[in-house]
Order: C-alpha cells, then sequence, then structure tokens
C-alpha cells in the first residue's frame, strides 16, 4: 500500500510539473508575440560610441575642415551611419558634407549635405542609396567636410577603435572613430535565439521541479546543478561587455593571459596585443545590450576565426582595486579558448564559464561551512544580479565569492561544536585520529580566515574590512569554552598576536592605497568629469553637517535603488529594470527561506549586534569611497553607487530579519525555492523584451 501511495504521488508531481512547463511555454510564446515580435522588422543598431564613460571630441573648424576615417564594416546589410555632434557658432553659409565609398573601389554608396541653418547639434546621418546592401568585410571611407564654415565649430563624439578602423586622416596609426551608430539588417534572424533561450529555461525549469519536488532536494544540496545551468543562460543574455566596466576587466585579463603565452607588452601607452578578430568583437560591441550584442552572437559564437595575427587594442588597467589572484581563471578561460582557436566570442564567453565554474565551487564549499542560513544563502546566490557578475569577467566573480566564504567561515567557527569530533569517534574512529582531525580542521580554517582578513584589507581600499567584526563570532566562541573547562584565560601573548595581525592589515592597507588616500586628503586635486571639484576629507573638516546632510540625502533619494540593486531589479548597465512585482517575489523567497525549520539563525542580541555593525560600517565606507573618489561638489547626494556593492550584507541582513513569527517547514522550503527558479525564468524573460 506505501509503493502504491509513493508511486501515486510521484505521478502527481510529475503532472503538475509538466503543467507548470506548459504553462511556461505558453508564457514564452505570449511574450513574443506582445513584447517581441514587432520590433524584429526594425534595424539593428550597433552603437559604435562609448556608452556610460566619457567620450572624447574631434573638433572641425575652418582651420580644420576636412576628416577622413577609413574603418572595416563589420555588419551587413548597412542601412545608415550617424556621427553624433554639438554645433557652435553657426554661420548660415556652413555646409557639412558627408561621404561613404569603398575605400578600395571608390563607388560611392551615401552622400549627404547638411546646410547651416539645419546644424544644430544632434546627428549627421547617412543613408544608403541602396538600403540593406551588403557591405560586410569591405572597406570604406567615411569622408567630412566643412564648406564655408567662417565661425563655424563643429565636435565630433569620438573614441578609438583599434580593430577597425584603418586609418584616419591618412594615419595607419590613428584609430580615431568619429562614427556614433550604425543601423543595419533586422531583427527577424534573432527569432531561433529566442526559441534556444526558451527551451534552455524550460530545461532550467524542469531540472529544478526534478530536484526540488520530485527528488525532495533542498535547495542548498541543488545549488551546483541549478547555478550552472543558470549561470550559462545568463552568459549569454548578458553578453560579452553586458556586464558594468566589463570591457577593461577582458583587457586586464588578456593582458595576463599575454603573459602567459609569452606575449609581452606594446610600446604604444594604454595598449596590448591582441588578436585581430577579438579587437574587432571588442569594437563591435557596445559597453551595453542591445539587438547587435545578440546578432554578433548568433553570427560568430560557434565560427572559425580567420584572421589571429596579433593587432594593437585598447588596455585599461584594473587590477590595482584587486589582487590579479581575482583574474585567474578568466586568464585561463581566455588562453584556453585562443590555443584551442575559438571564435572571439567564444573565448572571451570561456573566460567567463571558467569564473562562473569557480565561483559556484567556492559559494558551494561557503553553503556548506555556514551552520544556519544554508537556504537563505542559496538563495541569494542564485538572484538575477548575483548570476549576472557570477558569470562575467569582472573581478567581482571572485571578489563575492571570497567575502561570501569570510562570512560562513566566520560563522561556522563562531559556531563550532566537538559534534563532528564525536560522531567519528562513535563511527569507529580512534580518539586521538578524531582529535588529529578536528583540530586541523580547525588550523586549515583559521589559515584561510588569515589569508581572506588579507583579501578583503587589499580589495577596493579596504571598503569591507567591517565584515572583520564576525571575527567576534569565533572568539566569543573560544572564550565561552574555556569558561566552561574553567580553562586559563587567553594569555596577553594571544592578544597580542592578534593585535599585531590587524596592526600589519592596517599597514598593508594604507601601504597599497597611500596614493588614494593621500588624493582623497587634499581638497582640489580630482575634478570629476563636468569640471567641478571632488568632495575631500578636507572638505568635510571644513563642512561636517554636510557630511550628513549628503549621506541623507542619498539615501533618500537613492535607497529604492540600491534595494533594487541587491534584489536584481537593474541588470548589465542599470538599464535593464526587472519589474517590481518580481523583485517583491525574490524577497519574498529569500526572507522565508531565512526561516526554513532548523535552518534559522538564533543569535543572541550581542550577535545581532554585530551582524548590525558589520553591515552597517560596510554600507558606510562604500558610500564613503565612492563620496570621495567619484562626486562631484556640484551633487547632493553620492554618486555611482549600485546596489550590487552591497552583496556581501545580504547573509547579515537575513540574519538580523529573522525571527520566531515565521516559520517554514522543510516541505514548504523547496516549493519556496521553485518558485524562487521560476521567477528567475521570469526576470530573464524582461531582461531579453528590453533588449529585442
Amino acid at each position: 500500500m506505501g509503493q502504491i501511495k509513493k508511486h501515486t504521488g510521484i505521478t502527481k508531481k510529475i503532472i503538475c510539473g509538466l503543467l507548470v512547463l506548459f504553462f511556461m511555454t505558453g508564457i514564452c510564446g505570449v511574450v513574443y508575440k506582445a513584447q517581441i515580435a514587432d520590433k524584429l522588422g526594425e534595424p539593428l543598431t550597433a552603437t559604435m560610441k562609448l556608452l556610460h564613460k566619457e567620450n572624447g571630441v574631434w573638433e572641425m573648424s575652418a582651420d580644420a575642415p576636412m576628416l577622413v576615417e577609413e574603418f572595416l564594416c563589420e555588419v551587413p546589410q548597412l542601412v545608415r551611419v550617424s556621427l553624433e555632434y554639438k554645433a557652435k557658432n553657426v554661420s548660415p553659409e556652413a555646409v557639412a558634407e558627408l561621404e561613404l565609398a569603398d575605400a578600395e573601389t571608390e563607388e560611392i554608396y551615401a552622400s549627404e549635405a547638411v546646410k547651416g541653418s539645419k546644424l544644430s547639434s544632434g546627428k549627421l546621418t547617412l543613408h544608403l542609396k541602396e538600403k540593406g546592401r551588403d557591405l560586410e568585410g569591405k572597406h570604406l571611407r567615411l569622408t567630412v567636410r566643412l564648406v564655408d564654415a567662417g565661425s563655424t565649430k563643429l565636435r565630433l563624439t569620438d573614441n578609438l577603435k583599434w580593430g577597425i578602423v584603418d586609418s584616419f586622416n591618412g594615419d595607419p596609426a590613428d584609430k580615431t572613430n568619429v562614427i556614433s551608430e550604425m543601423k543595419y539588417g533586422n531583427g527577424w534572424s534573432l527569432r531561433k535565439l529566442y526559441a534556444i533561450l526558451c527551451v534552455a529555461l524550460l530545461i532550467f525549469a524542469a531540472l529544478g521541479w526534478y530536484l526540488l519536488i520530485i527528488r525532495r532536494a533542498t535547495l542548498p544540496t541543488a545549488y551546483v546543478p541549478l547555478a550552472l545551468v543558470l549561470g550559462l543562460i545568463f552568459n549569454f543574455v548578458i553578453t560579452v561587455h553586458g556586464v558594468p566596466d566589463e570591457p577593461w576587466h577582458i583587457s586586464t585579463a588578456y593582458r595576463y593571459s599575454n603573459l602567459l603565452m609569452g606575449v609581452g607588452d606594446t610600446d604604444v601607452p594604454n595598449t596590448i596585443y591582441m588578436r585581430k578578430c577579438d579587437a574587432v568583437m571588442t569594437d563591435m560591441l557596445a559597453n551595453r545590450l542591445e539587438g547587435n550584442s545578440y546578432d554578433q552572437l548568433r553570427r560568430y559564437l560557434l565560427e572559425r576565426p580567420q584572421d589571429t595575427e596579433l593587432v594593437l587594442a585598447n588596455y585599461v588597467k584594473t587590477d590595482y582595486l584587486a589582487p590579479t589572484l581575482v583574474y585567474v581563471p578568466t586568464i585561463l578561460g581566455i588562453t584556453t579558448g585562443r590555443l584551442l582557436g575559438l571564435s572571439a566570442l567564444l573565448t572571451l564567453s570561456l573566460g567567463r564559464i571558467f569564473a562562473l565554474i569557480v565561483y559556484v565551487l567556492l559559494t558551494r564549499y561557503a553553503i556548506l561551512l555556514i551552520p544556519y542560513g544554508k537556504h537563505a544563502l542559496s538563495a541569494v546566490l542564485l538572484l538575477p544580479v548575483s548570476m549576472q557578475q557570477a558569470t562575467s569577467a569582472s573581478y567581482d566573480v571572485l571578489i563575492n565569492a571570497f567575502l561570501i566564504l569570510f562570512v560562513a567561515l566566520c560563522f561556522c567557527e563562531g559556531s563550532a561544536t566537538k559534534g563532528e569530533y564525536r560522531f567519528r569517534q562513535n563511527k569507529g574512529g580512534s580518539v586521538a585520529g578524531a582529535a588529529l582531525w578536528y583540530r586541523g580542521r580547525r588550523f586549515l580554517h583559521g589559515i584561510c580566515l588569515l589569508l581572506l582578513m588579507y583579501f578583503i584589507a587589499i580589495t577596493k581600499g579596504g571598503v569591507y574590512t567591517p565584515l572583520y567584526l564576525l571575527l567576534l563570532f569565533p572568539l566569543w566562541r573560544v572564550l565561552e569554552q574555556r569558561r566552561v573547562h574553567n580553562a586559563k584565560r587567553l594569555s596577553k601573548k594571544w592578544i597580542a598576536v592578534g593585535a599585531i595581525i590587524l596592526a600589519a592589515l592596517a599597514a598593508i592597507v594604507f601601504r597599497k592605497f597611500w596614493p588614494m588616500f593621500s588624493q582623497l586628503l587634499h581638497a582640489g586635486t580630482s575634478v570629476a568629469s563636468d569640471g567641478t571639484q571632488i568632495y575631500s576629507v578636507e572638505y568635510f573638516v571644513r563642512h561636517p553637517q554636510h557630511f550628513i546632510y549628503v549621506y541623507w540625502e542619498t539615501f533618500v533619494r537613492h535607497g529604492d535603488q540600491y534595494l533594487r540593486g541587491m534584489l536584481g531589479g537593474m541588470l548589465s548597465w542599470l538599464d535593464i529594470k526587472i519589474p517590481w512585482m518580481y523583485l517583491i517575489g525574490f524577497f519574498a523567497c529569500v526572507v522565508l527561506l531565512a526561516h526554513v525549520e532548523g535552518d534559522r539563525f538564533e543569535g543572541d542580541r550581542k550577535r545581532r549586534m554585530i551582524l548590525g555593525l558589520s553591515a552597517f560600517g560596510t554600507v558606510v565606507l562604500i558610500l564613503l569611497s565612492m563620496l570621495l573618489a567619484y562626486t562631484s561638489t556640484s551633487r547632493e547626494a553620492i554618486s555611482g553607487v549600485q546596489g550590487r556593492y552591497f552583496f556581501a550584507i545580504w547573509p547579515l541582513l537575513l540574519f538580523l530579519l529573522s525571527n520566531t513569527m515565521i516559520h517554514v517547514k522543510k516541505k514548504q522550503g523547496a516549493a519556496i525555492a521553485m518558485c524562487l527558479l521560476l521567477l528567475d525564468v521570469m526576470a530573464v524573460l524582461s531582461a531579453v523584451t528590453q533588449v529585442l
């Protein structure tokens, strides 16, 4: 009878799972029909200017009335080319003449003349005479002339494109680009990618249902396969360059990949050697998500690269805020792709995938270590913003993993007992062997804590050092055990050792970041992008009340954005916004999973106070770093702060929210975890609709 009930229960779960998948399939179809299909017939945009960062300016006037840019066209069915500009002192007789021609055959594809009366700031656009002509792979010449300029000045937005620009004003070494965007083709070819995405999301949902509902696994035990599958999905939904500052992190990792392969540095400042195909792809991917990102993915992911010779490419150093260690997985992935002769996109994606694997393994170990909150921690690690950062080339991958591991180790050692010691002894192990294992484990954890303390001290100016307060947990455990066994108090020797370690870490921080600290201490040494001064310590010494005012305005104006960012509501370069309806669901799932029976934090008031101080201190230092390094004195709130910066304090906040009013059974925990996974699916679909 029991077997019949068991099989009947499994059958019901399978039927319910199929109904859920059928429902999700319907949602995918509705999303396509209602939000995507009508937009696919429009031309795709390849953004060539820098977004979210400063561009340069190329000024045309009577003294410099002409520019010529020769470049490689890497898009099919070109429709139009646009240049962004600002006009000043426009003369009525001035005329801007634009021409797009074949650099080899001299055939003219488009020409345009804009008279002075129409030369207001905006865009200069060249429409091809033969729309949708396939010019992919051709070398084109863009010519801009300012005729009868008089007092007219045109300031064109420019940047450097080392991969696609052949020459600028006849100089092959000049890689200046003045094209702001290109329109080409249409999005109908992306339908197959959307279909593949829907299948991948259904597989992810089916995997979650099988593990959590049918197999009755808990979210912590099912974390690894779920995180890997969801991470791979995010790897291709938030494509290369789709994560904040990723282009510059990639260039840093690529430089170390060169050193690993025996390729030295260049003689040209701010450049590295890069495969030609990689340099071209880097130029063609904007620092955001757009239809062109997915089109490049569709066309080039599995293509064998045609041109792998090393050329100069742009390089921005990003490893001054974190040790090189954080780039190791990405470096190995990129190097593997280059050795295997993979395409540019697949090579860069391989660097992201290597980082994802290391991240999942480290965070899985943190889940195993942490004595409570395993369900909540697993849920936080599966939030959209967590997976976006985990499957990127950013240094945030290992920074986040190490921070979570440090928190887990502090809680582990803070609640450690000799239970495992007794368990091994009862299973037949010798007393000496069990004791040796227990001491060895504690010694290993102590070494790991010291290394992680050093890592935290030298990362991002030490803004995460308030997490050191969590070390009081293991310290209190040691003191309590010694009191129970009537042992002597800690000797002055060990107190001195602890003080020396903390002093050494402080010295390391100041030595590594002293140039930055000295700059922050003096007003007028740093200038924001708008030309105004940046806040300094000296400024707040003279205006202490303004310091409190700026913090208050920051929380009032942007507090909701920080919470939204922590929940994964602002993806990519913060321009993909997930609806609050989903975010409320994410928050409810995470909070409920923090109250699963047998897995809830039940610390006393003293420990909760430490959690609060650690979280508060971390928030204050993160805001302070952006205040003194990024915020202009013309602003009343701190600039540049993102919710993802507060990722490490998630466990602390959840433990602070734990209470006895909420009680979740383990079976209910599986259902809640499944809801979280389905919300992940909906968040991915919402993100895609905002790109296509």
